[in-house]
């Protein structure tokens, strides 16, 4: 019985391998995605910038307050702009400072944005002259998220692909390799308690196969030396009675 507890180790042994190789490449495909995901956002953050530079550039020259808050509301509706600040000439001065809340809704503030925002800021040009400043601040907030969503995705069909695999592995390796182990070991076992009568299938590859056929050896030369051993003791036994 001792011998078929190679069974439920094995097992787990394949099953714990698979599925840390599983959620190893899980984290992996998470960290390239991650970095995929964040260098998109830091690009439309830029891209954002350049757009509101290129706006703004004519009602900060007119000093348009109504028409840099419209030019700001626009690009506050996508998605991971978080707040925008426009600021005069001097960069002190605060012109326009706007953020949008989790509703959606675009209000003004005057607190300073988390420190945990992507950040893009650019001078306002007209004409080659500095008339203002523009800082646009982008959360991660949407882009964990999404991530989130697809670490687990990803986790589940990695755990579904590792449990799969490690049934076939499994299934493949009990009948190449575990069973034909435990059946030559009852073997070795019958042939320690005296049993030298044993069938021992040979047709087998690699390994398995010689194993079986040094145990059939094995099995034939203690059959030779039983019956050597009987046919001396009959004939001693006969001696004696003479």
């Amino acid at each position: 019985m001792a011998t078929r507890s190679i069974r439920p180790h094995f097992y787990f042994t394949i099953i714990a391998a698979v599925v840390i190789v599983g959620l190893l490449f899980a984290f992996a495909q998470y960290k390239m995605s991650e970095n995929q995901k964040l260098s998109k956002l830091r690009t439309q953050t830029e891209l954002t910038t350049n757009r509101l530079l290129l706006n703004l550039s004519i009602p900060l020259w007119n000093i348009s307050p109504n028409s840099v808050g419209a030019v700001v509301d626009s690009e506050l509706e996508e998605q991971n702009i978080y707040s925008i600040v426009v600021k005069d000439e001097d960069k002190e001065s605060i012109i326009t400072s706007r953020k949008k809340m989790a509703d959606g809704g675009i209000v003004d503030t005057e607190e300073s944005p988390p420190a945990n925002l992507i950040v893009s800021r650019k001078d306002v040009l007209y004409k080659g002259s500095l008339v203002g400043e523009v800082t646009v601040y982008a959360t991660e907030e949407h882009v964990r998220s999404d991530l989130s969503r697809e670490l687990l995705i990803t986790i589940f069909f990695a755990v579904i692909l590792a449990l799969i695999l490690c049934l076939i592995l499994g299934l493949s390796l009990n009948r190449l390799v575990i069973s034909p182990v435990i059946d030559l070991s009852n073997i070795s076992a019958n042939i320690a308690k005296g049993n030298f009568e044993q069938d021992i299938d040979l047709d087998r590859k690699g390994e398995i196969a010689t194993l079986a056929e040094n145990l059939d050896k094995i099995q034939i030369s203690f059959q030779i030396l039983y019956r050597r051993m009987r046919k001396t003791n009959r004939s001693s036994t006969s001696a004696s009675k003479v």
